[in-house]
């Protein structure tokens, strides 16, 4: 099992995994559906991502070959950190 760790802090959107996530993708989608930013993650266990987005409550999709994992998380200048684990049987 791996799991796996994303969080908001500011204005960065930040993955941490248990195992190397060996090639995925993180999409993030608008409340109206439509994938406003995607970025790629390839042989990493830690990766951020500056984003340029107006603060809001996001779907942040994670795409592997194994697995698609979508749940929501607040993004954007906010003080507080918000936090979602993922967990798949990659």
């Amino acid at each position: 099992m791996n799991t796996i760790l994303i969080y908001a802090l500011n204005e960065k959107l930040c993955i941490h995994s248990i195992n190397i996530i060996p090639l995925g993708e993180i999409q993030i989608i608008n409340q109206s559906g439509q994938m406003i930013k995607s970025f790629c993650v390839e042989n990493c266990n830690f990766e951020s991502f500056k984003l340029d987005i107006p603060p809001d409550r996001y779907k942040i999709r994670l795409k592997t070959a194994e697995t698609v994992i979508e749940k929501q998380l607040y993004l954007g200048n906010r003080k507080s950190l918000q936090t979602l684990i993922f967990e798949s049987n990659e």
